[in-house]
């Protein structure tokens, strides 16, 4: 609402939102009939093409501002892993395509503005720590979260083994009465 007052409803920002709204309610359709891992991909797909065409074709704000717009980006990468992945290959696909897009703005930047050398290396470097840490952050989460389910994995096998033999011993029982 206050993006629409403000660019007015049919700015390309809030187009994008709307687009990214519509397609974030069919994620959370798929994620209600079991469709996880679609879900999953339909939300980051979705989030980081609305963050990136915001960043690329919004007229109103400098490329600095947008530029911010990654911190978005690195937020939602960060609770990503703890969704449905059963392999840390999409997260790190996903980390990687999104540092070479920043990559590219940067060089952009670099052609466009009248920043100086010392600011964008300044803003490059900072943003790269930035990446890097939530990657090993997200890297950690997964790895709890894989830990955690194969747990509970383990505690389902062990509970059907134990309802199993109490299954059994109550035939044998009733048998034997």
């Amino acid at each position: 609402t206050y993006t629409s007052y403000t660019f007015g409803f049919f700015s390309p920002t809030v187009m994008a939102q709307w687009m990214a709204f519509v397609l974030m309610g069919l994620a959370f359709l798929l994620l209600r009939k079991g469709y996880n891992t679609h879900s999953s991909h339909i939300v980051l797909i979705s989030g980081f093409a609305v963050a990136w065409l915001i960043i690329f074709i919004e007229p109103l704000s400098s490329k600095l501002i947008k530029l911010d717009t990654i911190v978005f980006i690195l937020v939602m990468l960060s609770s990503m892993p703890l969704m449905f992945f059963k392999r840390l290959k999409p997260i790190l696909f996903y980390y990687g395509a999104n540092y070479f897009i920043f990559l590219f703005l940067i060089t952009q930047l670099i052609q466009s503005s009248h920043l100086s050398t010392r600011e964008l290396i300044d803003y490059g470097l900072d943003n790269t720590v930035g990446f890097c840490f939530m990657l090993a952050i997200s890297c950690s989460l997964f790895s709890i979260y894989q830990s955690v389910l194969a747990s509970l994995k383990r505690e389902l096998s062990e509970k059907t083994k134990v309802q199993t033999t109490l299954k059994e011993l109550r035939n044998l029982l009733e048998a034997i009465i």
